[in-house]
């Protein structure tokens, strides 16, 4: 399967280089400037949660966000003497 343009080896521009160089490819590819990439990024994301929230594509389990906090907060915390 051909690699989108501006992805790197692996496929994911996150995991293998700084978020600058991807916003930087990103911008290019875009025609914007990677200040406009990361301002408007954060806020596409928002709507796009939005939607999928309301016509139930994706769903809030917050449960299931809490069960996820609680295990990274255990595993992160330092162990007692």
């Amino acid at each position: 399967m051909p690699r989108p343009a501006g992805l790197t080896r692996s496929g994911h521009a996150e995991q293998d280089c700084p978020s600058g160089i991807y916003q930087a490819e990103a911008a290019t590819l875009l025609g914007m400037s990677p200040r406009a990439i990361s301002y408007k990024f954060p806020l596409a994301l928002d709507r796009l949660t939005e939607q999928l929230l309301e016509n139930e594509l994706l769903s809030f389990r917050i449960d299931k966000l809490k069960e996820n906090l609680l295990q990274g907060a255990l595993r992160s915390a330092p162990l007692a003497a």
